[in-house]
């Protein structure tokens, strides 16, 4: 198996970790108990940077599935396909985000990002389980089914994808410049 695939299972795993992180210290922070900001200085991070945070993570998932396609041969399914339509064009939209630091970039990103999620997520089950099939593969390309890989016993390339796109997904949502913008108004007045 090539390198490129390995790294990305273990970034997508990590990631998946930090999701649990997160998801634990939300709910425990509902409760009496509460803990104060366990990953604080990572979400001070992504508050700063997040348009570069997101950009690198739609430049590796896009990177990632022309590696797989291009490099290693593996022919996309229709279902693919259609997650590459909604994953290539927010490199270009965080892209000149990031470089004209336009904050409203959430404003067109998060229905792509939401839609991308449904369809690998829709992806991820053709793959899985057994009884959901996809019409939307026939037997002139390579079927939806096809698992060119499988780490962790769970982490598969659709898989990849609705993690890439949860992740823009959250960023998009609650780390959008708003809490910046709103700190500098509160200063400029």
């Amino acid at each position: 198996m090539s390198l490129v695939p390995t790294v990305a299972a273990y970034l997508t795993l990590g990631t998946h970790v930090i999701f649990v992180i997160a998801i634990a210290a939300f709910l425990i922070n509902r409760t009496p108990i509460g803990i104060n900001r366990p990953l604080g200085p990572l979400e001070d991070f992504v508050e700063k940077y997040y348009r570069e945070v997101a950009f690198v993570i739609v430049t590796a998932a896009t990177s990632g599935s022309l590696y797989l396609s291009e490099v290693l041969g593996w022919e996309p399914c229709p279902l693919c396909w259609y997650q590459r339509i909604f994953m290539y064009p927010m490199v270009i939209l965080f892209g000149v985000s990031a470089i004209l630091k336009k904050d409203d970039v959430e404003d067109y990103v998060l229905p792509i990002a939401l839609i991308g999620m449904g369809i690998s997520g829709f992806h991820y089950l053709v793959q899985m389980v057994d009884e959901v099939q996809s019409t939307g593969c026939d037997i002139t390309s390579i079927a939806c089914e096809t698992t060119h890989m499988l780490y962790f016993d769970y982490i598969t390339v659709p898989m990849m994808a609705l993690t890439a796109f949860t992740a823009v997904a959250v960023i998009s949502y609650k780390f959008n410049g708003k809490k910046e913008k709103e700190e500098e108004e509160l200063y400029l007045s």
